[in-house]
């Protein structure tokens, strides 16, 4: 502690002070401890903070798994996987016991060798301070008032050691947060950024390129991250619904994270009404967005807690009609508590379904001029799928939509389709347009819906006679 640290300075001054004028052979000795003792500090410290740091490595790891573990109890259990990973909690927690004991033992080494180096300096006091008595230069008196104040200077110093492990494990998390708060975000307005105004949504990229790459910080070599997107180029007109289509790992969920500048382009431009969108601050950019994922993330709290989220002072109001317009009023309506039923962590208490309306409801709050659709309807059943698919209609009239998706009806439902195949765009037109070309659309059209043995849902159907 402070007090403590305060007190040993403090008081190793005062004695050697003393000491100087009562003895200046006895005070010379004294004086040539407190350096010693200094560098003896230094060297555990430093050891310490280090075994501090890997402790609070390993106790994090164990937390990680014991979250990781805990949250896929079903998987878990489904798979008989209990041993294994009860056996890789018990080695994380090996880890982090083995870690504390390091540190544990480090500071019991210190606080012998202090103790030792009292001890010989205590007696090495004894014997210079007979050696002076014999000669008349010291009463005996004093001789034991030296020794006191000898001991004395050591008592702060114990105190100390007994909180230094503490201190060291504080100093490590003091480095660890101040690490990630000295980063700087990759993604960041712009000097000379504006406020966006009101969009129109007309949407374009123009030669985008892009790869996942670290941060300068973690980035180590020249080693260069495979192009995610290469020279994409697609212009969304104001109000037009375009459906991204390709196989997994194209580069369609990337196109989607750079248009609220998730991530920036390395070359190219991602224009919004004819401006790059790295010319607008990025709160203003992201506010006039909608997106609704395919894991949908909802907040503990209250149904409209949830919904309102989409904009910052949304009435009671606004959330009941953005509510009805998802087709989500309905079962809000029967929940015991309304739209003021607490959710679960992670909404685990609503069905699939009932979670995408809620944020589909949250992105007609939003109001925004752009809509992204990334999966809204992977993992539903039929009926939730149709009651999901009538609150997308609703949301999407009148607002320039991307839509990412295998859902037959929501890429019949597109103006048009852009088709994406190893970052680059391969194809575009409407479905009847791309069919008959019989490119990369026609041969996934006709995998999902012609080479299968399972019958085809409603609305595939529907997509298949049109």
């Amino acid at each position: 502690s402070l007090s403590d640290i305060a007190g040993a300075i403090l008081l190793s001054i005062g004695t050697l002070t003393f000491l100087f004028f009562r003895s200046w052979r006895v005070a010379v000795f004294a004086a040539v401890l407190v350096p010693v003792l200094s560098l003896i500090s230094h060297f555990f410290s430093q050891r310490i903070t280090t075994t501090a740091r890997h402790q609070r490595a390993r106790e994090s790891e164990l937390s990680s798994a014991a979250q990781e573990m805990l949250t896929a109890v079903p998987v878990v259990q489904t798979f008989g996987q209990t041993e294994y990973e009860q056996e890789r909690f018990a080695e994380s927690s090996r880890g982090a016991m083995a870690a504390a004991l390091q540190s544990v033992g480090l500071q019991a080494r210190f606080s012998w060798l202090v103790g030792v180096f009292e001890a010989v300096s205590t007696s090495a006091v004894v014997w210079l301070g007979i050696w002076l008595v014999n000669r008349s230069a010291l009463s005996v008196g004093m001789l034991i008032l030296f020794i006191m104040l000898i001991q004395n200077m050591f008592r702060p110093t114990r105190k100390i050691i007994k909180q230094f492990t503490l201190v060291g494990k504080v100093r490590a998390s003091v480095e660890r947060v101040a690490e990630v708060l000295a980063r700087r975000p990759s993604v960041r307005d712009q000097p000379g950024a504006r406020k966006a105004p009101p969009f129109r949504g007309d949407l374009e990229f123009r030669g985008v390129t892009f790869a996942y790459q670290l941060d300068p910080e973690d980035a180590s070599g020249d080693s260069q991250a495979p192009r995610v997107l290469d020279a994409v180029s697609f212009r969304i007109s104001p109000g037009e619904v375009v459906a991204l289509v390709g196989p997994s790992g194209a580069g369609k969920s990337t196109i989607a994270q750079l248009i609220p500048r998730l991530y920036d382009p390395q070359a190219g431009q991602v224009c919004i009404d004819g401006c790059d969108i790295r010319t607008f601050t990025l709160d203003s950019l992201r506010r006039q967005i909608g997106i609704v994922l395919q894991d949908t993330i909802l907040f503990r709290g209250s149904v409209a807690h949830n919904i309102g989220y989409g904009r910052a002072g949304a009435t009671r109001e606004e959330i009941v009609a953005a509510a009805i317009r998802a087709h989500a009023h309905e079962f809000i309506e029967i929940m015991r508590d309304g739209y003021d039923a607490e959710l679960s962590e992670r909404a685990t208490n609503l069905s699939g379904g009932q979670r995408q309306r809620l944020a589909i409801a949250r992105a007609f709050v939003r109001g925004a001029p752009i809509l992204i659709l990334d999966e809204p309807t992977t993992g539903l059943d039929a009926e939730s799928s149709d009651q999901v698919l009538a609150g997308l209609n609703e949301l999407m009239k009148g607002r320039t939509t991307l839509i990412i998706t295998h859902d037959p009806y929501l890429i019949q439902r597109a103006h048009r389709i852009l088709v994406i195949r190893q970052g680059r765009l391969e194809e575009t037109g409407t479905h009847a347009e791309l069919v008959r070309r019989g490119g990369l659309y026609a041969s996934l059209h006709a995998r999902r819906f012609v080479d299968r043995d399972e019958p085809a849902s409603p609305a595939e159907r529907q997509m298949e006679t049109r």
